[in-house]
């Protein structure tokens, strides 16, 4: 073809990015030389640069009628094709590029990317087409991650690395790359090379919030509290309007024991985005652990109105199980604490949030379980969603844990009566003090005394606001002045009353004793020793006394050193109540009777105590949480 001035200016502009210049140039290349290939070509080009897409394919299907073997011009026109959403006339035009050019790396990475879209991805097809690829370009960063991306997909880590590697060694780093290298390391459970990279990746890129932000995961993951702090807040610092990053602070801060400081992120986080339903959730948690409820249950309706369901992957490599949860909206009492109860490193778990007068969707719009665990408790605040929950579940072919009807049946007051029935085998071994749901007005009246005494309470009495737990506002009452001055000081319209049984073992300390029933079998969690005749084991002088502990650790060891003899009531006590997982809190009287306390199938079972001080509770209280994975695998399989 005969050297045209003109053409080689049009070039000339057009690598020196002058493109407005080369494209006039070369329109009059064009128009006087209608058969000039080479400048068709190039008119395609400057027409793609400046967005004229239309244009560009119908200049480079004329250069191709003019030379169809040109590969390059025929992978262009597959780019433009692509470009314009025509994926499959995209895939024709990159197959017949590599006919005429095998070593045409740009046309097997899109066709690689190509097989790996959509419903109909072909893993193998993607695999082969992106190695070619890359074996042609090794440096070629977009083929590199993508083939990477498609090797970690198939659990091919360790090539993943290898390539990603080799890659960085040929050319300056790429920050996706370093991202996605990091990424593949933390897959492979190697978080300290991961955290290494990041910290590179940091350094050579310093204003990418994102690096800042999964160098904090990372480090988070690997038990390094203070440097993911650090990490968090760097990121934060650059981006005054970026939420997940203050979200990822705060739960780092709420895990160091900076509730404050978790709620000051947090807060930064809605403010940001007040739709960001996990920060409320969050918020709902830390501001609940300093004790101001009626933000906290703020927080979770602001959540549970931005959605309802919340999921939280399994972290481990081969689940096992996906729970439903179904929760109430409420603080901590109104539901089973989960969160230390299912092993998320086996389950994944879906909390669904019920609330009156929704409009439930079917369940099967929600994402595929294998069981449902009714969560709710508490029924003295939440009857309203247990009868929701019992509705939902109602001939649902799901197992479900804790029927909605039976936790509906476990207040105290219901739970006493039942108890109380002499025809129940091993009444005679449970003493069950007469419990009373009354007004406020039943309590405070003239006629109180005389009220209660009809009913079977004298003497010293015990009075809490229904719906409490935790000893919250119970009271020991020696007198009916007493009484009234208690109720006339607490904002509640209903309060239980029952007498006081005093429990003092022969050395003058009380016991409490917390029994977990999963399936019947009853498991010991703790035992409670204090010189006060309200026990909680928060301000039991555990910790002070090694011989409290010692008994603590024999009763977990074997409940039966303590409860041998009281086998038939615990079995009675399982029978009544019916439920695949709940809690009792009791005592043991002097004449040797299980004196009931509460039935709770929202009691919180942990180990958030030290090791160091509690070494037997981290031995024992696991076979509760194998017991409760045994349950779940059972209901799963139909067993």
């Amino acid at each position: 073809m005969t050297t045209d001035p003109e053409y080689q200016i049009a070039r000339d502009h057009w690598m020196a990015g002058r493109v407005d210049a080369a494209l006039t140039v070369c329109q009059r290349v064009v128009d006087r030389d209608p058969g000039r290939a080479d400048a068709i070509q190039l008119l395609a080009m400057l027409c793609a640069r400046v967005g004229r897409l239309d244009e560009a394919s119908a200049q480079m299907v004329r250069a191709l009628t003019l030379k169809p073997d040109e590969a390059a011009w025929v992978q262009d026109l597959g780019l433009l094709t692509l470009q314009a959403g025509r994926s499959g006339d995209a895939v024709t035009l990159f197959r017949r590029a590599l006919v005429l050019d095998p070593a045409r790396a740009i046309s097997w990475h899109r066709l690689g990317s190509l097989a790996g879209a959509g419903a109909a991805a072909d893993g193998p097809a993607v695999l082969t087409a992106l190695a070619r690829a890359v074996r042609l370009r090794p440096a070629m960063t977009p083929a590199v991650i993508d083939y990477a991306q498609a090797l970690n997909q198939a659990a091919r880590f360790e090539e993943a690395v290898g390539i990603m590697q080799n890659a960085m060694a040929r050319q300056p780093q790429s920050p996706a790359l370093l991202n996605l290298l990091a990424a593949t390391w933390r897959d492979l459970g190697r978080l300290d090379a991961a955290a290494s990279v990041y910290r590179d990746a940091v350094h050579d890129f310093p204003q990418l919030v994102v690096l800042h932000h999964n160098l904090g995961v990372v480090l988070q993951e690997a038990g390094q509290t203070g440097p993911a702090i650090a990490a968090y807040r760097a990121g934060a610092a650059l981006d005054a309007a970026n939420a997940a990053i203050r979200f990822s602070l705060g739960n780092v801060l709420a895990q160091s024991g900076d509730l404050a400081g978790a709620v000051t992120a947090l807060r930064e986080a809605v403010a940001i985005d007040p739709d960001f339903a996990d920060a409320h959730m969050a918020l709902y948690v830390a501001l609940q652990l300093l004790h101001q409820r009626p933000a906290a249950i703020g927080h979770l309706r602001q959540a549970v109105r931005i959605k309802d369901l919340f999921t939280e992957p399994c972290r481990g490599k081969q689940p096992r199980r996906s729970i439903l949860v179904l929760e109430a909206v409420g603080d901590w009492q109104a539901n089973v604490p989960h969160g230390f109860l299912l092993d998320p490193q086996v389950s994944t778990i879906h909390r669904l949030f019920l609330t009156e007068g929704q409009s439930f969707r079917d369940l099967v719009s929600l994402p595929p379980h294998d069981v449902v665990f009714n969560a709710i408790a508490e029924p003295d605040r939440t009857a309203g969603t247990l009868a929701l929950a019992a509705r939902l579940l109602e001939g649902y072919p799901k197992p479900v844990i804790n029927d909605p009807r039976k936790v509906a049946r476990t207040g105290r007051d219901a739970v006493a009566q039942a108890l109380a029935d002499p025809a129940l085998a091993g009444h005679d071994q449970i003493l069950v003090p007469r419990m009373l749901r009354l007004r406020r007005d039943q309590l405070i009246g003239p006629d109180a005394a005389g009220f209660l005494a009809a009913h079977g309470v004298t003497g010293t009495i015990l009075a809490r606001p229904v719906g409490t737990h935790a000893g919250d506002d119970l009271a020991r009452l020696d007198n009916i002045a007493a009484l009234h001055d208690y109720v006339a000081a607490l904002d509640a319209d209903h309060f239980f009353v029952c007498p006081f049984v005093d429990y003092r073992d022969p050395d003058g300390f009380y016991r409490k004793y917390r029994l977990i029933f999963v399936e019947g079998q009853a498991y010991p969690f703790h035992m409670a020793v204090s010189p006060r005749w309200m026990v909680h084991y928060y301000n039991a002088p555990m910790l002070e006394n090694a011989w409290m502990r010692a008994e603590e650790e024999a009763f977990l060891a074997d409940h039966r050193t303590r409860f041998g003899a009281l086998q038939p009531a615990l079995d009675a006590i399982a029978r009544t109540v019916d439920l695949d997982y709940f809690g009792l809190d009791c005592g043991v009287t002097a004449d040797g009777r299980l004196l009931l306390f509460e039935v709770d199938v929202g009691i919180i079972v942990h180990l958030l105590d030290s090791k160091e001080h509690f070494p037997y509770k981290h031995r024992y209280v696991p076979r509760i949480f194998d017991a409760v994975e045994a349950m779940l695998d059972r209901r799963c399989r139909g067993t």
